[in-house]
């Protein structure tokens, strides 16, 4: 953490006061378009994200919120759950998974307009939401797919963050995560080993960020040796591994600001992918095969399907 003298933030938050709160949006959201460009981020997911940013100026001005200053905890709140109008027009307060979703946007603009010095604390931080799911566990949802995978890069050190959500993001459950070695990960497809209770499958790898961080762990390890793989040393039961692969996946949920969610869990992040697959197609079976598991109910349970409410 960069430690500052008290001068040096006096004239620091000098700087920002004289900040208009449009200039900070439009130079994080151009951060946004390049990482699109550069296949870290999905262009649909900027495109998201820059209409509700530009709703959220809109919102600060009409407040009287100009300048960086001006956005603080109370605001943040007010907007998040400021009502909207439903597909009828009729004003209506917005859902939990709308709540969720402005909170994880204006999150993420937050802690690069903090790297760009336009904020020196994150308005988001202790806002607290009702849950959005009504079960334990639920995938995680694009907006959170970009905080993860953004906060997965935070460490300085080593690449073994990024790849175990990578191929969690995929579809690898954390049981097969540490047994995948470099030649597992070939021409945009993981070979998922399996487990006990979920079956081998090839998965296309998930986007090209996940495809960009496993290039890059597979080249910073070279051929795995002595067990290691590419997020493990091969040391301990299976237990203990997998135990491990939870835990990096959870340090990177708590950095994105996350953990405060009950239905988010490692698993979640398995999941997304097949809750994609089930969008597109509607068919819970394909869900359950890029899974790996035979029951359907299974399937449906882990993309947080009630099939018995929709039938």
């Amino acid at each position: 953490m960069i430690q500052l003298t008290l001068d040096q933030a006096d004239v620091l938050a000098a700087a920002m006061s004289d900040a208009p709160l449009s200039t900070a949006i439009s130079v994080v959201t151009q951060t946004w378009h390049d990482r699109a460009e550069a296949g870290d981020m999905s262009p649909q997911t900027v495109e998201k994200f820059v209409l509700l940013m530009q709703r959220f100026v809109r919102y600060a001005s009409a407040w009287g919120a100009l300048t960086c200053t001006d956005i603080t905890p109370d605001l943040v709140r007010d907007f998040t759950v400021a009502y909207g109008r439903d597909r009828h027009g009729v004003e209506a307060p917005p859902s939990a998974a709308t709540q969720h979703q402005r909170r994880s946007v204006l999150r993420l603009w937050a802690r690069d307009a903090i790297a760009a010095g336009y904020l020196l604390a994150d308005p988001t931080l202790h806002l607290d939401l009702p849950p959005r799911s009504r079960s334990l566990t639920r995938p995680v949802t694009d907006d959170e797919v970009a905080l993860i995978e953004y906060y997965a890069e935070s460490w300085a050190t080593h690449t073994r963050h990024a790849a175990t959500v990578a191929l969690a993001l995929s579809g690898v459950h954390t049981g097969e995560i540490a047994s995948i070695g470099p030649r597992d990960v070939q021409g945009g497809v993981v070979a998922a080993p399996g487990t006990v209770r979920v079956q081998a499958r090839s998965l296309s790898i998930a986007s090209p960020w996940c495809r960009r961080v496993l290039e890059e762990r597979a080249a910073l390890i070279g051929d795995a040796v002595d067990g290691r793989t590419l997020v493990s040393t091969g040391r301990g039961t299976d237990a203990q591994q997998q135990a491990r692969v939870c835990t990096s996946i959870r340090d990177v949920i708590i950095r994105a600001g996350l953990d405060s969610d009950p239905g988010i869990r490692p698993s979640s992040l398995t999941a997304h992918p097949a809750r994609e697959v089930f969008a597109r197609t509607a068919r819970i079976q394909d869900a359950a095969r890029l899974l790996g598991v035979t029951s359907l109910d299974a399937a449906a349970s882990a993309i947080d399907w009630d099939w018995q409410a929709e039938s």
